[in-house]
């Protein structure tokens, strides 16, 4: 009980202290709010999908929804908190499965969640609606993935997680690319759980590549869609220190030396 007042409290301050401070500029994106000569949401939809270098359908659709002079968030909270409440729903889940038999690994994940610096400070702007809604996507999708790996039978991984699956990982490419690691993440657990598996449970092997395939497929397919489309091609003309550019995985080894630096600095609720 400790530990879900704990919780609902931090959820409660998280959720709300931008009304009790009366704010209201609440975008640190302007680029989807203040748009020139693109009046109608399907102008701006269909301008970010074929010229802008990333494709993020719900930061135009929050965007459109601010006021562009006085930066009032429109639907902003709204989707932010909804996308906040399933994304810690799926923690608790994934904590619950983890740790089964201990009722505190839920509430003590929310608990995590609402410590993070990254969820306190990033909260309530309209580029980081997709940010949390992929965060919520990819959760649910890992927990999908488990359940079409040990509930199907034989080889074949159950259809009602596995067709779920597909269609949030094609929602969440559609939401933020930050999906494409999601989906990876979730293909490299599948080899993980695949080759412990490969002597004595055969079946599970097959059902874990079963699952992997579209983990890899739907983040590669919406790729090729968006290079061939002219959006996603533009990176690879980008100047030198453009903001969007393409990368050959050489900025993994810098976000991992940061990382690594952070986690010294600031302790371990830099990585969640």
């Amino acid at each position: 009980v400790a530990w879900w007042v704990a919780a609902g409290a931090l959820a409660a301050r998280l959720v709300g202290w931008p009304w009790g401070a009366g704010m209201v500029a609440m975008n640190d994106d302007l680029k989807f709010v203040r748009v020139v000569g693109q009046e109608s949401l399907a102008e701006r939809l269909g301008h970010a999908w074929s010229a802008a270098p990333t494709f993020r359908p719900l930061e135009v659709l929050v965007g459109w929804t601010c006021d562009p002079w006085t930066l009032e968030p429109g639907a902003v909270p709204w989707v932010h908190a909804a996308g906040l409440v399933a994304f810690c729903a799926a923690v608790m889940r994934l904590a619950r499965m983890a740790w089964p038999g201990h009722p505190a690994a839920g509430p003590l994940s929310i608990v995590l969640v609402a410590l993070s610096p990254a969820a306190s400070v990033s909260m309530w702007q309209a580029d980081t609606c997709s940010q949390t809604w992929t965060a919520a996507l990819g959760a649910w999708s890992a927990i999908l993935a488990w359940h079409a790996v040990d509930g199907g039978l034989g080889r074949r991984p159950a259809a009602g997680p596995f067709a779920g699956l597909l269609a949030l990982l094609a929602a969440g490419v559609m939401s933020k690319e930050t999906m494409y690691g999601w989906g990876l993440g979730v293909a490299l657990a599948c080899a993980i759980v695949a080759w412990r598996s490969r002597g004595s449970d055969r079946d599970r092997s097959w059902r874990c590549a079963a699952v992997a395939a579209p983990c890899v497929m739907v983040p590669a397919a919406h790729a090729a869609l968006r290079w061939l489309s002219g959006g996603l091609g533009s990176i690879a003309k980008a100047e030198e220190g453009a903001r969007y550019s393409a990368e050959l995985g050489t900025n993994l080894v810098v976000n991992a030396a940061m990382s690594a630096g952070a986690l010294l600095g600031n302790g371990p609720f830099h990585l969640l």
